[in-house]
């Protein structure tokens, strides 16, 4: 099994916050990148009006159940209506997991990050 991990930073251009994220996570690893993140989306939002935000879940795996109820009570509290979220899966199964979470913000699944970008960047609707 992957070691679990995640990289967070927001472009000082865009004001995006990109999330890398990698290998299998347990409760305790879910709820530190959800507090990190939460925050990340905060600071994004100082300099925009609506945040956005690109998940990049390419390398990671299928999570449990226990890691996805923990990320889907969060995304009700941290994201807003006017926020986009590009989440890049790796796999039909991922993509699928991805699915089930709660839709808060402006939100589309890719399978690539040139895609993901374009998006992210447009005035598109979701």
């Amino acid at each position: 099994m992957q070691e679990a991990k995640f990289d967070l930073q927001i472009d000082q251009i865009t004001h995006v916050v990109r999330a890398k994220c990698s290998g299998f996570w347990s409760l305790d690893e879910a709820r530190k990148y959800l507090e990190q993140l939460a925050d990340a989306i905060s600071r994004a939002r100082v300099c925009e009006q609506g945040a956005r935000v690109l998940i990049d879940n390419s390398t990671a795996s299928v999570q449990a159940l226990v890691a996805i109820d923990e990320i889907g009570k969060v995304i009700n509290r941290v994201y807003a209506p006017t926020d986009r979220l590009a989440i890049i899966v790796g796999s039909q199964l991922l993509k699928r997991q991805m699915d089930r979470l709660p839709k808060v913000a402006m939100t589309r699944i890719f399978t690539n990050l040139d895609d993901a970008d374009d998006w992210l960047l447009s005035n598109d609707p979701a």
